[in-house]
Order: C-alpha cells, then structure tokens, then sequence
C-alpha cells in the first residue's frame, strides 16, 4: 500500500501547494504575511482543494479496504501500478486546482455552482464508499448476514459460493462504486467549467474510459468464472454502471 499512500500524499502536497500560489497571486503580501493570511481563497480553487482533500485522507482512512479491490487483485503491482500511484495519480487528479490556480485566472465560481459540485462529489462518495464498504465486509466477514449495522442484507447469487453481491448498493447496478467515482471527478471539475476552463474535464472523462474498459474485463472474467450463477446476476442486475441508463 505504499503507492497509493505516496500518490495520495503527493496529490495533497501539490493540490495546498497551488492553492497557497493561487493566493499569493491574486494578493499584495506584505512584510510577515503568509499565503494563508493574506488574501481570500477563491471558490473555483477551495471547493476542488476541499473535495480532493477529502478524497486523499478519507483514501488513507479507510486503506484497509483497499486491500480488497480491482487494483491489486487484477492488475497486481507491476509498473502500470508503480506509474500510475508515484506519476499520474498525483499529477493528473491535481488538474482541477492547478488549472485555476494563478494570476492569469481572476474569475471565481458562483456559490451556487460550488454547493453543486459539493453537494455531487458527496453523492458520488456515498456510492463508492457504500459499495466498496460492503463488499469489503463480504469478503472479511462472510458469515455475517448484514451490513451497515443491520440495515442492508448481504444477499448473494445462488451458485456464487457466496461472492456475487446483489443486494443493498449493488442492487442497483453491478459497478455503482465506478458511477460514485465518475461523479466525484465531475463534481471536482465542475467549477472550473463554470469560468471557461474546460480541460479539468479530463478527469472524469479519463474515469468514465477507465471504468467502461474495466467493467468489460471484470464481465468477461466473472462470466468464465461463475458461469451459469453469472448469468443469474445479470438478469438480476442488469445494469452495468449506471441505473437505468448503462
């Protein structure tokens, strides 16, 4: 777990480090003042800062379940892993701070816009967290019979030897926790397109090719796995990322 804690540190070193420029920038220090101090902190950098902060240490926080995701079961820790923790995950979720940040950008986004994207990016939190929560007490905890203190029952797919989960977050669709990220990264992005600034939609849109690709691959090799319990599942849930839409 090493990367993903370097990448996360990075990431919030890099997204503070561009937000403090940003208010050194649009502000007349003088003699003893620090960024922080000196000048007002901008929605159109403080709410992308507030979420992928949030994203970072709550990341850290829950580490342990991250042990029993995609990326280390599928992918395995390879250079493609290496990479993307130690280069582009730092550099690249940064894009929504670092594209707005400076003195050639002077507009700010309505608050309206910044209670949107954070009110989205909570939406898609909830969702990804949820769902990878539940899976994760699936899979540590498989005699227990519900989850979040009751509320939600683990239910499977006969034939799954208990691993496909149909119920409570992936009830509604087979990936929502991939919908959870798509909406976050679009939530962080969005106030930046509020003022003209388009490429932090690089962000989500990377995630939405990322996690269409996955889904396909994650299919075809539950499909060759479970067999004839898959195909249960898809009738059951047949939606693939997004409810009643994909």
């Amino acid at each position: 777990m090493f990367l993903y804690i370097a990448g996360a540190v990075n990431c919030q070193v890099l997204i503070v480090n561009y937000a403090a420029y940003d208010i050194t920038a649009s502000s007349n220090m003088s003699s003893g003042e620090t960024p922080f101090t000196a000048g007002k902190l901008r929605l159109v950098v403080a709410v992308p800062l507030f979420c992928l902060t949030w994203f970072c240490m709550e990341y850290l926080y829950f580490e342990h379940i991250h042990l029993y995701t995609y990326d280390l079961f599928a992918e395995r820790v390879g250079f493609k892993l290496c990479w993307g923790c130690l280069v582009f995950y730092p550099y690249f979720y940064s894009i929504p701070v670092v594209a707005v940040s400076g003195e050639n950008i002077t507009q700010d986004a309505s608050f309206s816009a910044a209670l949107f994207s954070i009110v989205l990016f909570y939406m898609g939190w909830i969702m990804t967290r949820g769902a990878n929560y539940q899976k994760y007490c699936l899979k540590a905890f498989p005699s227990r019979k519900t989850c979040y203190g009751g509320f939600v029952n683990q239910i499977t797919v006969p034939g799954s030897s208990g691993r496909l989960l149909c119920s409570g977050f992936w009830g509604f669709s087979r990936h929502l926790n991939y919908l959870g990220e798509i909406l976050q990264a679009l939530a962080v992005s969005f106030p930046s397109a509020t003022i003209g600034v388009y490429w932090p939609l690089l962000y989500p849109l990377y995630y939405v090719l990322l996690f269409v690709g996955r889904e396909q691959d994650d299919a075809a090799i539950c499909a060759a796995k479970y067999g004839a319990a898959w195909d249960k599942y898809v009738k059951k849930v047949p939606w693939k990322i997004v409810p009643f839409v994909y």
